[in-house]
Formats: structure tokens, sequence, C-alpha cells
């Protein structure tokens, strides 16, 4: 199956394809993962689904940014602007745009597809931003709080850690940069370098660019 920027979220992709946000739901439900598979249960979108999906459509460009208007017609008022629970989306925008560091990392191609076997089945990944000429991949993440911390059971005992931990995003850093280095022929071991660009829902909203290149955890 060839994978297209309309096909790549849908079931029969998800069929064909492994992606990190499946692994995460199967280790979560098994039932629920193969619900989904089976198109039993469709994931609603609640509202921090939607904010995240509208920063994301904006920084893929203008054309994408009007689908997703027309697409989520729930989100907005009749004047065109965000209803009251959404307009968080705009605050946190003009965050990262304000920030000239943010703004230099959020260059490069968007929204890349790529694919590679891992674990002898088939993996599918799509990168928020791609620079292949500087070997460098950038996710935009968007969450409660960047310098917080919440509890999660890790080896069997309650440990506090950071959203990066919270979220696994370690585990997509090490899956997204191994198909890149797959994809591009590279020897093992030889990553491109992996980055966030986050920004809080807190008022005002925070933001940071980390960096996950850790070729020892991955």
């Amino acid at each position: 199956m060839i994978l297209t920027a309309e096909s790549y979220y849908s079931i029969e992709a998800n069929r064909e394809y492994m992606s990190c946000s499946q692994y995460q739901s199967f280790c979560e439900c098994e039932a629920k993962a193969m619900a989904c598979l089976n198109g039993e249960w469709i994931e609603p979108k609640g509202t921090p689904l939607l904010v995240g999906s509208y920063l994301h459509s904006h920084f893929e460009g203008p054309e994408a940014k009007q689908q997703f208007i027309a697409e989520t017609p729930e989100m907005f008022l009749k004047s065109g602007g965000l209803k009251a629970e959404y307009k968080k989306a705009d605050e946190m925008i003009a965050t990262l745009e304000a920030d000239e560091f943010c703004m230099y990392m959020l260059q490069g191609q968007p929204e890349v597809i790529l694919t590679a076997e891992l674990f002898g089945i088939p993996w599918k990944v799509r990168y928020d931003k791609y620079l292949p000429e500087k070997r460098r991949i950038v996710d935009i993440k968007t969450t409660r709080s960047i310098r917080g911390h919440e509890w999660k059971e890790i080896g069997g005992r309650n440990e506090k850690v950071s959203f990066v931990e919270m979220y696994d995003y370690m585990m997509r850093a090490a899956i997204y940069c191994e198909v890149e280095r797959i994809a591009a022929g590279r020897e093992p071991g030889d990553w491109p370098d992996f980055y966030i660009v986050v920004v809080s829902k807190e008022d005002p909203p925070d933001k940071a660019v980390i960096n996950l290149s850790d070729p020892y955890r991955f």
C-alpha cells in the first residue's frame, strides 16, 4: 500500500503498517486497539486533540490549515474565529511564532511520510518537519506543562517523570530515527538528530526546543 496524506491515518494503512501511536495503543489495551483496526471503535476527538491538530495544521501551511478549518466547523464561530474553548490554540501558536529559535527549528519539509521494516513488520512514520540535508527530524508537541512532573509506573514502582517520559517520546524518537536511517540506506547506529518543539497549554503558554537524540536510549 502506497501511503499518502489522505490515506496515512486510515484503517487500511493501520492494518498494513505498525506505527508508534498504534504500538502504544496495543500496549495500553489490546482489545481497544483491535476494535480500532476492525472499525468497531473510533477515538472521539476531544478538545486537547483538536487544539493540537489545529496547531499542527497551522505550521504545516496555509492550505493544510484551510482544509482543517473546513473539516472541523465545530471549532469555529460563524465570524471565523475560534470558539472560547479552543482560543488557547491561537495563544500557543503566537508563543511559538514570537520565538526566533523555535521558528528556526520549524523549518523543513512538512508532513514527510517514510516506511521501513522493523522487527519483521512494516512501520510507517510521518515527520512534522524533516530536513534531510541537515539530517534533522522535528516533532511538534503540545502538553499541559513542560516543566511539571507526573506519576508513572516504571519497572514496578511509581516515579515522578517529565512529559517526555510520561508519553514515551523517547520510543517515538528511536523509531522515527531508525526508520529514517533505513530509508536513507545508512549504517546501523548512524541516526539523524531528533528534536521536539513543544508548547504548553498554560497561561501564558511556555515553549521549549528539546533534543532527544540519545543513541544509548535508542
